[in-house]
């Protein structure tokens, strides 16, 4: 394929290898002397699969594929693969992490333990034809010619961290759907065993950026030199098993399926891009819909797994998924193996306007007598439509004008003749916590919006006056603002929105805390620099700043932002209408380098029978904190370790310091309870200051390392 005229050209050719994947993937912008070739996935080996993909590229007189890519090690993606490379030269081969699959080939049932063995061979024949072998990570983007972009979004290097240093691969292995969502927030902190781990150690060796390089024979005898330690009981293996409805030779494919590259493929066709979406047999999108949602919009779509099924987690997440990649065109490669492809799958990508182009050939039409949705007497439409294999596969041909395809589809919604029932349906998809469909630009546009109502709901409570509590702003106050505006926004948009402008520094959000389900769900406007300094000047004024600090931890910097300041943050709610999480969360950070510049730390430990506790204090470097707190005891009520009946006194007190009106400002409450209802100022602060100013230290150390 040379040279068209300057035309860019690109060639998607599904080809028809019956239950298995394969697609041959030809490109060439137009100032190209030969075009860029690809290979997606390789079939199951069967001789007449193999020549149908033998017999594709003699078609378009291609003997050379630039790039060859395995999505994961299952017969039916990668069987094809060992004759292919026999045949045709191959530069760049493309795979998941093998080592992190081969630890465990044992654990495997035997389907997968053959698809393991199958990938080390197919890679042990690639080494001896000198073929540069990688593992590309999510966040990886290859440009290899003019025009392409290839963004890789799964799997993780975590992912393959934890497989190889062994930390909770129980869970993987042991629950279907694939708990691959807990790795998104999968913190690894390493113990030194695992950090002495040759896989690990390996793995990171080798790896350069978001891909890795193999090394066949350093990855052997890392191998050799570890040990298995885990641990998975027949009973589970049947049972996980059982719920995929499948026998226990397939125990850890859906492991397998879950690790499969998951690749972004975009084409510069002179005025827009075409994009392309390869997942594998990807089952749980959880992890690449937290992760790239925005991104996965998409023209072609080669739908994972056969048409089978598609989690969001634990649930079903057919439309969230269409509903973000919103594909064009989707093409299933089946064959009725398994009951597939599913006819859910089909219906969720025509509710989400996109034609589907199959493998196989509808047999018939069938529909209800009012004629909307199609009879499904079964869980696969092959049944329903009574389809049979086609001869050939899919051919899409693109060029800056035009879109041609060899074959009609299946269900054709790309033209204004599709079905308006289609619309129809669309509006009674619930809404997705995972999921908001906006658009980068949609996002940066409707952020501003959000931005003005917190603006303005600032200043109604600030113009209110009277000021006590100032609670953020939920997720159901700003989306009653929008319907006042006639704006129309899920209240997973916002939620999405929230977290978007906490990111640019547009306004503060925060999330519920939640590593597994991040949600956010409350915002407010930031405060500005000057009233920043006006906050500063509450703590500036005064002579000694006291708080509770459990333990003396790390340095000053770190120490500042562990302190108890909720009664700094009480104070300034009221004076400011700032919410307290703010100013705990956003403002203290803010005010640290100036709370060093303007104090020095000494601490007051406590030796007392009935507890230990640190006392840290702030003081102005140029003051004795023996004199204030000479000067404050003077000016106190009473003696604060006299017993008084009276709750009175404890009252003035507390409204004296806490309240900020004195000399001493207490960043923290400082209140207990001691008998019944009575309310007590912690007076052995005041009693340690006293024998401090009486010289004695037999219950109270002064330390001052700062």
């Amino acid at each position: 394929m040379g040279k068209k005229n300057g035309e860019p050209k690109l060639i998607i050719e599904a080809i028809q290898v019956g239950h298995g994947d394969c697609t041959l993937i030809s490109w060439n912008n137009g100032n190209m002397k030969s075009a860029w070739n690809c290979i997606i996935d390789g079939g199951d080996g069967d001789s007449s699969n193999n020549q149908a993909i033998l017999d594709t590229l003699d078609k378009y007189g291609i003997n050379s594929i630039d790039l060859a890519i395995v999505s994961h090690f299952d017969t039916d993606h990668i069987g094809g693969f060992s004759n292919l490379c026999e045949k045709v030269k191959i530069k760049t081969y493309w795979s998941p992490y093998t080592p992190a699959f081969v630890k465990y080939s044992w654990l495997f049932g035997s389907r997968g333990q053959k698809a393991v063995n199958r990938a080390l061979n197919l890679e042990k024949k690639l080494e001896k034809l000198k073929v540069e072998m990688q593992s590309p990570l999510d966040g990886y983007i290859a440009t290899p010619v003019e025009d392409l972009r290839i963004s890789v979004y799964s799997p993780p290097s975590k992912l393959y961290e934890r497989l190889l240093s062994g930390r909770n691969v129980e869970e993987l292995f042991s629950s279907y759907p694939t708990p691959i969502g807990t790795v998104f927030y999968d913190f690894l902190d390493y113990s030194r065993e695992e950090l002495n781990n040759p896989l690990v150690r390996g793995f990171q060796e080798r790896k350069l950026g978001n891909t890795v390089t193999r090394n066949l024979v350093n990855e052997q005898n890392e191998l050799a030199s570890t040990r298995n330690n885990i641990e998975i009981e027949d009973a589970d293996k049947v049972a996980v098993c059982a719920q995929q409805g499948l026998g226990p030779e397939f125990f850890g494919n859906h492991l397998l399926n879950d690790t499969s590259l998951v690749i972004k493929l975009e084409f510069w066709l002179g005025s827009q891009w075409f994009s392309l979406l390869f997942p594998g047999d990807l089952e749980n999108w959880v992890y690449v819909i937290k992760r790239h949602q925005p991104n996965l919009y998409s023209d072609y779509f080669k739908v994972s797994h056969h048409g089978g099924r598609i989690f969001i987690g634990e649930s079903n997440g057919l439309d969230q998924v269409f509903q973000a990649i919103r594909p064009t065109f989707s093409s299933i490669s089946a064959s009725g193996k398994h009951g597939l492809p599913h006819a859910a799958t089909r219906e969720a990508l025509v509710r989400w306007s996109s034609s589907v182009f199959c493998s196989l050939n509808k047999g018939c039409e069938r529909f209800k007598l009012d004629g909307n949705l199609p009879i499904q007497d079964s869980r696969s439409c092959r049944d329903t439509f009574s389809c049979q294999r086609r001869e050939d596969g899919n051919t899409f041909t693109i060029n800056s004008k035009s879109i041609e395809i060899n074959k009609q589809a299946c269900q054709r919604t790309y033209t204004p003749n599709s079905l308006p029932v289609i619309q129809f349906e669309q509006h009674f998809i619930p809404d997705s916590k995972i999921l908001t469909n906006l658009s980068e630009r949609e996002i940066d546009k409707r952020t501003g919006y959000i931005k003005k109502y917190l603006n303005e709901i600032y200043k109604e409570r600030i113009n209110g006056g009277n000021i006590f509590v100032s609670k953020p702003v939920s997720i159901e106050e700003i989306h009653t603002k929008l319907l006042q505006d006639n704006r129309y926004l899920t209240q997973g948009q916002i939620e999405q929105i929230f977290k978007h402008g906490y990111l640019k520094g547009e306004f503060w959000s925060r999330s519920n805390g939640n590593l597994r389900y991040d949600s956010w769900r409350e915002a407010y406007k930031l405060p500005t620099n000057d009233i920043i300094k006006k906050m500063w000047a509450l703590l500036e004024k005064k002579e000694l700043l006291i708080t509770i600090l459990p333990q003396i931890t790390g340095g000053a910097s770190t120490i500042l932002n562990e302190v108890s300041r909720d009664n700094f943050a009480v104070i300034l709610e009221k004076r400011t209408a700032y919410p307290q999480q703010l100013i705990d969360q956003y403002v203290w950070p803010v005010l640290i380098p100036n709370a060093l510049k303007y104090f020095n730390l000494v601490y007051v430990v406590s030796h007392s029978d009935y507890r230990k506790s640190f006392l840290l204090l702030f003081r102005k470097s140029i003051k004795s904190f023996q004199i204030i707190i000479e000067k404050e005891l003077k000016h106190a009520p009473f003696k604060l370790y006299s017993d008084y009946e009276s709750d009175s006194y404890y009252h003035e007190l507390y409204d004296k310091y806490a309240e900020g009106n004195a000399n001493i400002f207490m960043l923290n409450s400082f209140i207990t309870t001691k008998g019944g209802n009575r309310i007590k100022f912690v007076d052995d602060l005041f009693v340690a200051f006293n024998h401090i100013n009486e010289g004695s230290t037999n219950r109270y150390d002064i330390i001052s390392p700062y």
